[in-house]
């Protein structure tokens, strides 16, 4: 039961000031009580009547002196265990004196002291409130034997002495259970807003958009998901909005026929579908209503790697069973081409066999190389520098392709260079062979330098070719997508998952502005990692 420390008591500190502040009054009031009794002659006395009132007057004035020194001490908040009990102990002394001045423990007044020792055990360790009732009992003993009062009745102070420790007794076992109800209490809460806090921090979190609405469409209460969804940012409130028209459209729908629970949606021709899905709060018809939002292009892209998974899979039985066999009718193809009986029409065959088997064997190798893709040693590049070496090989291969660069000094960039290798030759490969399809020249101009957006680095590749209709856009870098009778749709998503796996994206940019006559065409834009950013790989 005992606290084993000294300058806390067993209140806390604002309950401790606000206890003591009304004792304060108390004292106030009880001295301006006695000492109107006394000249009111209220008040009989042990001894003579002159000596008597002087010395009563006098505790009376040094017991308004010690309320002063109280409430400086609780205005200071100085309240310890050792001012505490000073104080209390000066408070029984001075109303002994005045026990022992108006006739002893039979005046009725030895009760007062009761209080006294109450309040100091509200204040006060188990062993310093015994100590206060053990000083209360031997004071009032000592006034009632010692002090020559007569008649005295040592029975009866006996009896106040065990009020004093039947006092204190009871108030420390309350006061215990008190403060074992408030631990237990404040464990209870923090766990509360612990809990409160994880569940909070958990939606903030969710990928899956949450809001609580009413059924007439203000929204309550939302995550960062959910603003997002709806307005294209997280940090923007959505708070006592009204919800889109087209959700609470379904919404009412929803209302009013249960069983349709959800529904893909569009809010703004500029944002993803959404999927979206409603339950009740409450099992009322009046109650709020959540709404789950579900990004649907979230979904497309799982469905993406299962599909990835699968063809990754697929890749092994793709090298055996159909790559042997491959090679076999490309050698027989050139082992007929070299027979010497062979006329212009079986000669124009064999051609068609041969570039079949070719093209068979590319898509192979292009799968074969996305399934075994090794992860990114990503390294500090300076982009001019190597764009110009690879150029010099690059054109080696493809000499009558014309390359302007415009590249800004001192640009460094973090990729692998193999990978960065790999990306370039497909996006100046398509570019100047669609360049070269659209009538103009076998061009493509390569632009790099700092978005001044966000510091961030970038490269284009620009093409002058017919360029790409705005209903196969969305389509560019899936796998298998092709727009061409040879082509086997996997360049670009090659392009585009080595560009992931570099931190870096890619995208298909507004081509800029063009001063010449010449008609652009595309322009693919790789956004690179700072080259300062930590990956999850390194």
């Amino acid at each position: 039961m005992e606290n084993q420390t000294v300058s806390i008591t067993n209140l806390s500190r604002r309950r401790q000031n606000v206890l003591m502040s009304f004792f304060n009054l108390y004292r106030i009031a009880l001295a301006s009580l006695l000492f109107l009794m006394i000249q009111l002659g209220w008040l009989s006395f042990s001894f003579s009547i002159d000596n008597a009132r002087e010395t009563i007057i006098v505790s009376l004035g040094f017991y308004l002196v010690l309320c002063a020194i109280a409430i400086t001490i609780t205005v200071k908040q100085l309240l310890s265990q050792t001012s505490v009990l000073a104080i209390m102990i000066t408070d029984i002394m001075l109303l002994t004196l005045a026990l022992k001045t108006i006739g002893g423990v039979t005046s009725g007044l030895g009760n007062l002291i009761i209080v006294s020792v109450a309040v100091g055990t509200l204040f006060l360790s188990f062993r310093n409130s015994l100590l206060l009732a053990a000083f209360a009992t031997s004071s009032v003993v000592y006034t009632e034997l010692l002090s020559g009062i007569t008649p005295n009745n040592p029975q009866q102070a006996a009896f106040l002495g065990l009020a004093f420790f039947a006092t204190t007794i009871v108030i420390q076992y309350l006061m215990s259970r008190t403060r074992s109800s408030e631990q237990l209490a404040e464990i209870q809460a923090e766990n509360i807003l612990s809990l409160e806090a994880t569940n909070q921090l958990i939606l903030q979190r969710m990928h899956t958009g949450i809001i609580v609405s009413s059924i007439k469409g203000v929204i309550h209460t939302s995550n960062q998901a959910a603003a997002r969804l709806i307005t294209d940012s997280e940090t923007k409130s959505i708070q006592n909005q009204k919800l889109p028209p087209v959700i609470c459209e379904l919404l009412q729908q929803w209302l009013k026929q249960e069983h349709i629970a959800s529904h893909i949606i569009k809010i703004h021709p500029k944002m993803p579908e959404v999927f979206v899905n409603f339950t009740s709060l409450q099992n009322n018809k009046d109650s709020d209503v959540i709404i789950f939002m579900e990004d649907t292009s979230k979904t497309a892209q799982q469905a993406q790697q299962l599909k990835l998974a699968s063809l990754g899979r697929f890749t092994a039985s793709i090298a055996h069973e159909i790559r042997n066999p491959l090679g076999a009718i490309s050698h027989a193809a050139q082992l007929l081409e070299e027979s010497p009986n062979i006329d212009q029409t079986d000669a124009r065959m064999i051609q068609i066999i041969k570039n079949h088997s070719q093209r068979m064997n590319t898509i192979i190798e292009n799968i074969l190389q996305l399934s075994r893709r090794a992860e990114s040693n990503a390294e500090i590049i300076s982009l001019k520098d190597w764009l110009m070496d690879f150029l010099v090989i690059f054109q080696e291969a493809h000499k009558d392709a014309k390359i302007e660069t415009r590249v800004a000094d001192d640009l460094m960039i973090k990729f692998d260079p193999s990978h960065l290798q790999q990306v370039l030759t497909n996006l100046i490969s398509n570019g100047l062979r669609y360049s070269e399809m659209a009538g103009e020249r076998c061009e493509v101009e390569i632009v790099a330098g700092i978005l001044n957006a966000n510091n961030q680095p970038y490269l284009d590749v620009i093409d002058f070719g017919p360029g790409i209709s705005a209903e196969n856009r969305d389509k560019l870098f899936e796998p298998f997508f092709t727009t061409e009778k040879t082509g086997t749709g996997l360049g670009l998503f090659l392009t585009k998952e080595l560009c992931e796996t570099n931190q870096s994206q890619i995208m298909l940019a507004e081509p800029p502005e063009q001063g010449s006559s010449a008609t652009i065409g595309c322009c693919f834009r790789i956004l690179f990692s700072h080259p300062n950013r930590l990956t999850y790989m390194e």
